[in-house]
């Protein structure tokens, strides 16, 4: 007998592209993660915090996005809503300007007409009853905060739930936790973070689940494979149907939270491509998006955001049936003088220009060179380099094919400015190097002459993403 998608399921996959507003506590300490130790003072939103939410449901609106992902608990266990379970939450005294931030979302998406998602991390620092030997009791606790995430803000169409690294399957009591989500909303999808404890592209059909029971499958920050499996196998042997949802952060750099320091989106280019192998096959994209401190969003990100609702049609009422990606290294080949083989990155010189914001090229050497070959020839004036760790590579070049011979159209030292230290998730470095004039061409080299490389701990050089456009 097939297995099918449930009318949940289909509606979930009609939604297809989504915004994750990763806002909280980190956001005011200027950091990834936190441990729940900080006083609540430190949570200091602006007094017009409700008018700015409404300004990200706006956003994801005019950008043809379908409904809005919201944080209200990080792993730090600090609450963004009035909760009864904790005083470690956005609404108690200590905070200056008290606001139900999960409320004014909830408001925001009726008012513009996109749906309620809600992310809620399971491992939980500040909670003491987290860190009780008797692992049930923390879960009663948290499931008195699901009841009020999901009885107070009217109808929440997916439940994001993360952080389950820190327990096995069984001490979460993911059966239970799972039938208590349904009772109060049975058309809430649910999904548990590494849903299958295999990256995306070594996933098989028929797979056994590592958290189970979900919706849907999650790992972020990738994307699905091209041929991504949907028929898995829960932990009591039932086969399931069971969609990718990617979560990808605007962030080049992999940032979830807003920093100063990074006020990087990724190029339109590289957006439509990851929107384009995101949603094949039935799958889902959710883009995440970073308020700063006033509640604002940054310009590039508003402004990225609009560019690829305008060049795809995201605008229309009907998503619309998406064409292959105007991206210069969409569908690109590479080739490298070698490379090292890692199961979370994939090692290979492909890794490069295949578009997932987490696989990359990792060189086996010191130094080496990284050849991508076009599908046809391309007209730049931009090379966006994303290396595997900021400024581990040192000297390097680019060079070009014009004309049969190649040659040199950029010389740097270093992609990433040592000095000028950006904030990074996955501590990647970023450059958007500007040539000083157009180039055209079919190949494209990027050899990289000296780095920081540590053979002994197998830290070498490697590079996310080449991306060729213009200005």
């Amino acid at each position: 007998m097939s297995v099918r998608p449930t009318a949940d399921q289909v509606r979930m996959m009609e939604r297809r592209y989504g915004m994750f507003v990763t806002y909280g506590m980190n956001t005011y300490l200027d950091v990834e993660w936190s441990e729940g130790k900080v006083g609540v003072e430190a949570f200091d939103p602006p007094g017009d915090l409700a008018e700015k939410v409404d300004g990200w449901a706006a956003l994801a609106k005019a950008a043809g996005m379908r409904y809005l992902l919201y944080v209200t608990k990080h792993h730090d266990g600090f609450c963004t809503w009035p909760t009864k379970w904790t005083d470690y939450h956005s609404c108690v005294s200590g905070v200056k300007h008290k606001v139900d931030v999960v409320g004014a979302v909830a408001e925001a998406c009726r008012r513009h007409g996109i749906e309620l998602a809600l992310y809620y991390s399971i491992w939980d620092r500040h909670e003491l009853s987290y860190r009780d030997a008797d692992k049930y009791r923390y879960i009663k606790w948290m499931k008195g905060q699901l009841r009020e995430l999901l009885t107070q803000y009217g109808e929440v169409c997916e439940l994001w739930l993360d952080g389950q690294w820190d327990r096995k399957c069984e001490e979460w009591y993911l059966p239970e936790v799972y039938g208590f989500v349904k009772g109060l909303q049975p058309g809430c999808q649910v999904g548990v973070n590494h849903t299958v404890d295999k990256m995306p592209g070594l996933q098989r059909e028929g797979g056994v689940m590592s958290y189970w029971p979900s919706d849907f499958r999650l790992y972020d920050p990738y994307l699905p494979a091209a041929n991504d499996p949907k028929i898995f196998v829960d932990g009591q042997g039932r086969r399931v149907y069971l969609p990718f949802e990617a979560t990808v952060t605007m962030s080049p750099v992999g940032n979830w939270f807003a920093h100063e320091g990074d006020p990087l989106a990724m190029e339109v280019e590289w957006m439509e491509e990851i929107l384009w192998r995101a949603t094949q096959g039935g799958n889902v994209l959710v883009m995440n998006v970073s308020p700063r401190k006033d509640g604002t969003i940054f310009e590039a990100t508003r402004r990225n955001l609009m560019s690829l609702a305008e060049r795809v049609g995201l605008k229309d009422a009907k998503f619309p049936e998406l064409r292959e990606p105007k991206s210069l290294t969409f569908g690109a080949d590479a080739r490298a003088s070698s490379w090292m083989e890692n199961e979370l990155r994939d090692g290979r010189a492909e890794c490069a220009v295949d578009g997932d914001p987490q696989t990359a090229w990792m060189c086996g050497q010191p130094t080496g060179r990284l050849e991508v070959m076009l599908r046809k020839p391309g007209r730049f004036n931009q090379v966006v380099l994303v290396e595997s760790t900021r400024a581990r590579i040192g000297r390097f070049t680019i060079e070009a094919e014009i004309g049969g011979k190649w040659e040199e159209i950029y010389r740097g030292d270093g992609v990433s400015d040592p000095d000028v230290p950006t904030p990074s998730f996955g501590e990647k470095g970023h450059a958007t190097l500007s040539l000083g004039r157009e180039v055209v061409a079919e190949k494209v080299r990027v050899n990289v002459l000296s780095s920081a490389a540590n053979a002994e701990k197998k830290a070498m050089p490697g590079i996310y993403r080449v991306g060729l456009c213009q200005e």
